[in-house]
């Protein structure tokens, strides 16, 4: 017996340690695999950290030109990768291609003009790191090295950027230009629209025009007139300030307003007043129960393309009408057929795209903006699905609509003057499409206010 339980205790052993040394060597082999694959990943990462490169930091530039860089940073341009809208929506496209390799195309592109020094790095999607070098999105020293467009229309990003290893001549507007650390060379091309429309113009593979703001611009009386997208979105703040750091030149160094800012959608100083509100009623005094006519003039006075522009499918621009006298604000609604649904010119919430509200909004209100549907004639807010543009009525440049509203007063109202008020508001895009990528709160804009006064009576 006592022989019988010592040669199991030697098999034991012999057992467990047979278990021990297959699972260390299982642990080694791993680990060595690990270690391999971090090698391998550093390789990769160095060259594509060494293209990322080529491209200079925006800080140095800020060296030379501090007000520039100063206003670069609080442009949307240096967040292009980085907001909130972006970022969910590239989420949103990425979640869409494990799906359909077929779209692969259309979502670089996203990269292509959001960070093109990852596009140009190969880092798709973009790798996170330490340095943020994806983060920089569009920025000084990609503007400044794009040398041409290839061929006629500008669109999906075809401008020719050859950024190499070595500090590149550095291109704009300006004959006179001189820089103790770079070449400059003329370029009549960043007087233009055109350069811009490289970006801002955008087909999917659908072959849908999913931006087309260079289109609108191509096509209105401001280009007709000569204006150019710089001399709306980089001119015009009123602030003056030196090309290049006195540092580097005299002191009356040419002087030029100009801003690297960039306003455009969601900014506080292009989108207020960029549309006209004048409201009219059919009568100034009016009884109890009797039905006015309320005529609205909505002008596109200043926006060189259709507003709203840009995504077009996300931005949203509507029209409040409201009766108030001196007890309460009552909203003037547009009636819409029950039987059917809600055309898409009214404010809507019923289920759409991902079953989220449509529009995210206060029903009955006049809105402004295009809709995209997918190859099931289903609406989509996603760009690579769009296969056709459904619905569009935004307003072209310098176009006036006129909205008619019948409104029968209510019994209840307080004898005196009744304020019919007209507001038009902007935001960037659905409250409920922002909820569902998890963009945040969406701002809403004031874009124009407009009053009439009606007497009541009994």
């Amino acid at each position: 017996m006592k022989k019988l339980f010592f040669i199991l205790i030697i098999v034991s052993i012999i057992l467990n340690t047979s278990l021990l040394s297959y699972s260390d060597e299982k642990k080694d082999k791993k680990e060595k695999e690990e270690k391999h694959e971090k090698e391998e990943h550093k390789k990769g990462w160095e060259a594509v950290e060494k293209r990322y490169k080529h491209f200079e930091n925006p800080q140095v530039c800020g060296g030379c030109h501090p007000e520039f860089f100063e206003e670069w940073k609080e442009s949307k341009h240096s967040r292009s990768f980085t907001n909130n809208i972006f970022q969910g929506m590239y989420k949103l496209s990425l979640s869409d291609l494990k799906g359909n390799e077929n779209i692969k195309d259309d979502i670089n592109r996203c990269i292509l003009c959001h960070s093109p020094s990852a596009f140009f790095a190969g880092d798709i999607p973009p790798t996170p790191d330490e340095d943020k070098l994806a983060e920089r999105g569009i920025m000084c020293d990609f503007c400044h090295t794009v040398e041409g467009i290839k061929g006629a229309l500008p669109h999906n990003g075809n401008f020719i950027n050859n950024n190499g290893p070595d500090i590149d001549p550095k291109r704009g507007p300006w004959k006179d230009a001189k820089s103790p650390y770079h070449q400059t060379i003329y370029s009549e091309l960043h007087t233009k629209s055109e350069f811009c429309g490289t970006c801002h113009n955008q087909k999917n593979s659908n072959g849908v025009w999913i931006q087309e703001t260079y289109n609108e611009w191509k096509n209105s009386e401001w280009a007709k007139e000569g204006y150019q997208c710089q001399d709306c979105h980089m001119m015009g703040e009123g602030k003056s300030h030196p090309i290049i750091s006195k540092e580097f030149m005299k002191a009356d160094a040419r002087q030029k307003t100009v801003t690297h800012r960039f306003p455009g959608f969601g900014s506080n100083v292009k989108i207020p007043d960029a549309v006209i509100l004048k409201v009219s009623v059919n009568k100034p005094k009016a009884k109890l129960g009797e039905e006015l006519i309320i005529k609205v003039s909505v002008t596109n006075k200043k926006a060189g393309h259709k507003f709203p522009s840009s995504s077009p499918n996300l931005r949203q621009l509507w029209l409040e009408i409201n009766a108030i006298d001196n007890k309460k604000r009552a909203p003037i609604l547009l009636k819409t057929d029950e039987e059917k649904p809600a055309p898409y010119d009214i404010t809507s919430n019923t289920p759409a795209y991902k079953d989220i509200e449509r529009d995210g909004l206060p029903e009955g209100n006049r809105i402004y903006h295009s809709v995209f549907v997918d190859k099931g004639n289903q609406h989509t807010y996603a760009f690579h699905d769009a296969a056709k543009m459904a619905f569009d009525n935004r307003l072209k440049p310098k176009e006036t609509r006129i909205e008619t509203y019948k409104w029968k007063i209510p019994e209840d109202t307080p004898v005196g003057e009744v304020i019919i008020s007209a507001k038009l508001n902007y935001r960037s895009m659905p409250q409920s499409l922002s909820d569902y990528i998890e963009a945040g709160e969406m701002p809403i804009t004031e874009v124009a206010y407009n009053e009439a006064s009606v007497f009541v009576a009994k």
